[in-house]
């Protein structure tokens, strides 16, 4: 039975994954619809991106409160869920400034 420091880890990680997952969709209908270079589609990519960034910077800093053994072990697993997210991110389209950001996490 997970604990409350990894079950509260693992619900921000999959609100991201099911994020990402979910707007997907609609952000290829978009870009569809509208063009790759459309500010609209863009915005609404960087907006994706900036929630998914936010979510997952929040448990990557509360993965690292604590020092006991099991504080290590939950840090390595968000660690590696991060860096799964974030390479999912840099595929995405968005503005030149949040790919920048993304590339400096």
């Amino acid at each position: 039975m997970p604990n409350a420091l990894t079950l509260s880890s693992e619900l921000g990680i999959d609100v991201v994954k099911k994020l990402i997952t979910a707007t997907k969709p609609l952000l290829i209908s978009f870009k569809e619809r509208l063009g790759a270079s459309n500010d609209d589609y863009i915005e609404a990519c960087d907006f994706v991106v900036n929630i998914a960034l936010g979510i997952i910077i929040k448990e990557a800093n509360s993965a690292q409160e604590g020092h006991s053994y099991l504080h290590q072990a939950r840090l390595l697993d968000v660690i590696s869920s991060v860096r799964e997210i974030l390479t999912t991110l840099s595929s995405m389209d968005m503005s030149y400034e949040i790919k920048t950001e993304i590339t400096r996490k």
